[in-house]
């Protein structure tokens, strides 16, 4: 069974991280894969040393005659049995009828859905939900057929070894995103204000980067919190942060299921997170963590305010979100699903 893994972005998000780590799980599960990837993805020279992954390049824009192109001539070259699009754009191609007019036989149509905005989603022979949330929510407002749609959350690679928790003094809260509005890093600096005016110790480092930097630089040197909060900018050693910090706080205004709230299970920390429906899903499991209302900096506050000042609380959230991600993010739990995916949407199509 030959798979094309199909990715058109060329940033470095979860959609993107998600396709990476697919294109390797496949190969892992026994098919053959093969990538499709935009021209200026940063994985490219990732996947250059592995010569046992044949790798095809092309742009994202769907008015450019090049990029039909190349599509066309990656899916004739490779001959895949099945197409797995991540992200709308690579949806956009390999549900379109254009391409069909090319491709005799056309392959099998499968994709990772991270939302539910992109119409083209009935056009697919099968596709992986990665919260129940959003299977609910392309079943009942979509109409997709239940048959069509299957249970597949993320997976993060898992630690050596479980971390032991003890607190840091003063207690660390880590954040882990993108500097922009959407991350909600906002709401955080201003329960952090809240914090110190009730002379709760913390500390907090800001791991990441994006346009408000600065303004929330400014936002820290104007409240007094320099002594507080750290900024450290964009990561690759996550080990070291997550072993500096005690609490993971996502304080999100919109979010699926963020890879960074499940490695903060792997590495057995207790969460703080908006009430977001696919990160209330995760911390649902187990209770293995803490939610607060959307931009509610005042609630945040408090949540931090009460794991702070309760240690045993702490202890018992970080052995609950290491079961959480043991018993349903794990790589093993993944490969069960992708598998299942695949075997139905085939059984499906006969």
């Amino acid at each position: 069974m030959k798979i094309l893994n199909v990715m058109l972005g060329a940033g470095q998000g979860g959609l993107e991280y998600s396709f990476v780590h697919y294109t390797r799980t496949f190969s892992e599960m026994g098919y053959t894969s093969a990538v499709l990837c935009h021209k200026n993805s940063p994985y490219i020279a990732e996947f250059k040393k592995d010569k046992n992954i044949p790798l095809f390049t092309t742009t994202a824009c769907i008015w450019n005659p090049y990029a039909w192109l190349r599509i066309i001539k990656a899916i004739k070259t490779f001959k895949p049995d099945i197409l797995c699009l991540q992200g709308n754009r690579a949806i956009h191609f390999g549900a379109s009828r254009l391409l069909k007019l090319f491709i005799r036989p056309f392959p099998i149509i499968m994709a990772t859905t991270h939302n539910a905005r992109n119409k083209l989603f009935y056009k697919l022979d099968g596709m992986y939900a990665i919260t129940q949330y959003l299977r609910n929510n392309l079943i009942n407002d979509f109409g997709i057929p239940a048959e069509k749609v299957f249970d597949c959350p993320h997976s993060v690679p898992c630690p050596n070894d479980k971390m032991q928790y003890k607190l840091h003094k003063p207690v660390t809260i880590g954040f882990l995103g993108r500097l922009e509005t959407v991350k909600g890093c906002d709401v955080l600096l201003e329960a952090c204000c809240k914090l110190k005016n009730q002379d709760v110790p913390f500390c907090l480092i800001i791991a990441g980067e994006g346009s408000l930097m600065e303004k929330y630089k400014q936002f820290v040197s104007l409240n007094g919190l320099e002594n507080n909060i750290k900024f450290i900018g964009w990561i690759k050693d996550k080990n070291k942060f997550f072993s500096d910090i005690d609490i993971l706080c996502l304080p999100s205004r919109s979010e699926g299921q963020p890879l960074t709230l499940l490695e903060g299970l792997a590495y057995a920390k207790p969460a703080v997170v908006s009430s977001c429906p696919g990160m209330m899903e995760v911390i649902a499991h187990k209770n293995c963590g803490l939610v607060f209302d959307i931009e509610n900096a005042d609630q945040l506050a408090e949540k931090l305010s009460y794991m702070i000042k309760n240690p045993k609380l702490c202890k018992e959230l970080s052995d609950k979100a290491y079961e959480t991600f043991s018993e349903n993010y794990n790589i093993d739990v993944q490969k069960r699903n992708l598998n299942y995916g695949i075997e139905q949407t085939l059984k499906n199509k006969k």
